[in-house]
Order: structure tokens, then C-alpha cells, then sequence
């Protein structure tokens, strides 16, 4: 589904920045976009704005999505060993919600994934779940581009959490 919203964006609009409001984001501020171009365009080489930008390894226990993809580091090595320094971007996670992609960094993917024979057989193969929060970003990095910290406030983003009108209130006043 990503994949296919990315594609249209491409195919017809302009734009810097693309993310996926899903349910797990309770609301998004006045001038989200505008702010957000705005931080891309003032860090050039950005491709993506992650939760957690870091490399996750087996040492990061508590990423439980990220974890389960490096029991797949033999499937991966082919198409990591690709890439330059690839074997030590593998591998990145992210919480959907909080990521926002670049304009570059999006065409770079549905090209990757529409003309890359070695990603196409590890889509078929991989076991991965929740595969856009462990691939994308994965990906984003070994395609060059620089995972930072998503610079908004992310303190009412949660999965399977839920929130009262005083909560709403309260982030609403700040």
C-alpha cells in the first residue's frame, strides 16, 4: 500500500516530503507540512525522519520488529553486500506514525523495489512483519540517505494506547 501511495505521489504531485497518517496519530497541528519541508530543507541529504534513527542490534532488545529482521541477516547479506557499507546498515527501524520520507528518498524506493531482482526475491521470502516500520528505513539507508530523529513531538503517538479529552486538552494547550 505504501509503496503504491509513493508511486502515485510521484506519477502526480509536487512535493519535498511524504508521510502516511495512520490511526495511531491522534492529531496533527496547523502547519505540520510547512514545518516539516522547512526542517528537510535546511539538512540536505535527509531521506527519512525516524522515531529512533539509530541502527538497531541484537543489543536493542526492545525492538522486538527490528530484532526478528536480523534472523534474517542471511537472506538480507546479497543484497546489503550491494550496497556501499551496507552490511552495517542493516538494520534500521522506525514507528510508521513519526516517519516522514523525502521526495528523493521516495523515488529512490519505488525504483529499488520496481528494478532490484535481489529485493524483489527477499520481499517474496522475508518473514518480516510490520515490514514498512524495518524495510523502509533499512532501505533508506543503504540507499545513502541520512535517518534522523523526527524533530516533532511524538509524546501522543503511541500504538495501542488510549487517551482522554483531558489528555487532547492538555497537548492542545502546549
Amino acid at each position: 500500500f505504501a509503496l503504491e501511495c509513493m508511486q502515485f505521489a510521484i506519477d502526480n504531485f509536487s512535493f519535498s516530503t511524504f508521510t502516511i497518517v495512520d490511526s495511531d496519530q491522534l492529531l496533527i497541528r496547523d502547519n505540520y507540512s510547512e514545518y516539516v519541508s522547512d526542517f528537510f530543507s535546511k539538512r540536505p541529504g535527509i531521506g527519512l525522519l525516524s522515531s529512533d534513527p539509530q541502527r538497531i542490534g541484537v543489543q536493542n532488545g526492545n525492538y522486538f520488529v527490528a530484532s526478528e529482521a536480523l534472523k534474517e541477516y542471511e537472506l538480507w547479506k546479497p543484497l546489503l553486500e550491494s550496497f556501499p557499507d551496507g552490511l552495517n546498515k542493516f538494520v534500521h527501524w522506525t514507528f510508521w506514525p513519526s516517519t516522514v520520507f523525502s521526495a528523493l528518498a521516495i523515488q529512490d524506493l519505488v525504483k529499488l523495489f520496481k528494478e532490484n531482482k535481489l529485493l524483489k526475491h527477499i520481499m517474496k521470502e522475508t518473514k518480516i512483519w510490520a515490514t514498512e516500520e524495518v524495510i523502509f528505513p533499512t532501505l533508506v539507508a543503504l540507499l545513502g540517505y541520512e535517518i534522523i530523529l523526527n524533530p516533532c513531538d511524538y509524546e501522543y503517538v503511541k500504538y495501542k494506547v488510549s487517551y482522554t479529552v483531558k489528555d487532547i486538552e492538555s497537548e492542545m494547550n502546549k
